[in-house]
């Protein structure tokens, strides 16, 4: 299998043919469990375990499966990987388990699975059927992730509600103050239907957006090697972003935990949790919109030669920085799946600079 097709596979379950925002597959769990970001996770986590499984078994099997009898057989393989997801998540998440239900065991008549065994893993090689779950299943997953963070947070205020049964001993984040009323709307089925029309329409959007693969005449297709020539690497930009962050804890420490410390010691006084990482953000946003404006570079970029600027090749825009600083977390929090997007880009820049209309090139 080559890169084309890999980077194919990983665009289409992904992005292009994602099962909730394209092809509107499996709606019934996607909108029940995504009430928080932990269920949503956790539900998408063992569906994603199930296609893969069930995409390499059926791609192995699919020369010995008589073609009449193939739907059965595909969905008595996809009820025995199913079991195994359900036993292994009330042995080691009974109490997440009990909030599943059964969803869990409706993993099974997932349309979803359903439609990738029959329609890819029963007509490829193993190696492809796989990689296309896990893609089709990655998609799904950060879908769900943003959509149960999002009806959290705008519910109750929170992030990572539940975790606890997950992780023993972690907490959920209280982002907003403990006096939020909450919206209910968001925590119910109608909320879900909102929320996700508003993400299917943000799809629509982006994809009007992205650059044309065919430039018109040979001037345009030299301006877009020039350009796609000009973007660091990706182990670049890892390394840079690895730099960054030690950098951010300097920052952190004398920027945001020094001054409450001595705000405690010296005027006893504590600041709330929620002041303390409002605090926080705001440093951050503050460091990195003031380097992006002057030159495109944070100490750790000019370091790696990196810089960001606008689709002109001007430094960003006060505005434009600030909006490329917010999606940056909106990358981060949809575990980091803002940037993987640049796997996938046909210009290899991440998913907060497509939004941001900004840039990286290599020095």
């Amino acid at each position: 299998m080559n890169r084309k097709t890999l980077k194919t596979l990983a665009w289409n379950g992904i992005w292009r043919q994602n099962t909730g925002l394209a092809q509107l597959l499996g709606l019934c769990p996607l909108l029940a469990i995504s009430t928080n970001m932990v269920n949503a996770v956790m539900l998408a986590t063992a569906t994603l375990i199930v296609m893969a499984l069930a995409n390499a078994i059926i791609s192995l099997l699919r020369n010995w499966i008589p073609h009449e009898i193939r739907i059965p057989v595909f969905i008595l393989i996809i009820a025995a990987l199913v079991t195994v997801i359900d036993l292994l998540f009330n042995a080691w998440f009974h109490g997440l388990y009990l909030i599943l239900g059964i969803f869990i065991p409706l993993i099974t008549t997932n349309c979803i699975v359903l439609a990738r065994v029959e329609a890819f893993a029963g007509k490829h090689p193993p190696l492809e059927s796989t990689l296309d779950g896990i893609f089709m299943g990655v998609g799904l997953l950060w879908l769900l992730a943003l959509l149960g963070a999002l009806r959290e947070f705008i519910a109750s205020g929170t992030f990572l509600a539940g975790i606890d049964l997950v992780i023993p001993g972690a907490t959920a984040l209280q982002v907003l103050p403990e006096e939020y009323a909450g919206f209910l709307l968001a925590a119910l089925p109608p909320g879900a239907f909102i929320l996700l029309g508003f993400l299917i329409a943000g799809k629509n959007w982006l994809d009007e957006r992205r650059p044309r693969v065919l430039e018109v005449g040979h001037g345009g297709a030299t301006e877009k090697a020039s350009r796609t020539a000009a973007v660091p690497g990706f182990v670049r930009c890892v390394c840079a972003m690895l730099y960054e962050c030690l950098l951010l804890l300097a920052v952190a420490l004398f920027g945001c935990v020094l001054p409450h410390i001595l705000l405690g010691v010296i005027a006893h006084v504590e600041a709330p949790t929620w002041v303390v990482r409002l605090h926080f953000v705001a440093l951050l946003a503050l460091y990195f919109v003031w380097f992006w404006m002057r030159g495109g570079q944070t100490l750790a970029m000019k370091t790696w030669k990196i810089r960001v600027v606008d689709k002109s090749g001007h430094p960003l825009r006060p505005m434009q920085a600030l909006f490329r600083y917010l999606a940056a977390w909106f990358s981060l929090m949809c575990f980091g799946a803002g940037f993987f997007w640049r796997l996938v880009d046909s210009e290899g820049q991440f998913l907060h600079d497509r939004l941001a209309g900004s840039r990286l090139i290599r020095m």
